[in-house]
């Protein structure tokens, strides 16, 4: 229970304290208008989204690669093409993908 409060606790001091978005859309308002200060919140806003779609897009590339990857690796443990000798058997699918790719490729 404590790591609880002590995670609620961090949490909301990280919210109160300003980041560098909001330091420079203050700093942009005040030094140059309403204006600006609102051209700069859409530039930020429009940054965050592509760095957003850039994470979704390799998180989907990733999943997709360890899903091919654990397809793979059971159709060649059906196949006997992964020996048991190895202990390699032993290993879930994806490690098994991993190790085959990496060492022919």
């Amino acid at each position: 229970m404590t790591n609880v409060v002590a995670l609620i606790a961090a949490t909301v001091v990280l919210i109160l304290i300003p980041g560098p978005n909001v330091a420079l859309i203050v700093a942009n308002s005040l030094r140059h208008g309403l204006k600006s200060g609102l051209t700069t919140t859409l530039g930020t806003t429009a940054g965050i989204a592509i760095q957003l779609f850039l994470v979704i897009a390799g998180m989907a590339v990733v999943i997709e690669f360890a899903a091919s990857s654990s397809e793979r690796a059971s159709d060649w443990h059906s196949q006997g093409a992964i020996s048991d000798d190895l202990n390699i058997a032993k290993c879930n699918y994806f490690q098994q993908g991993c190790i085959y790719y990496l060492s022919n490729h």
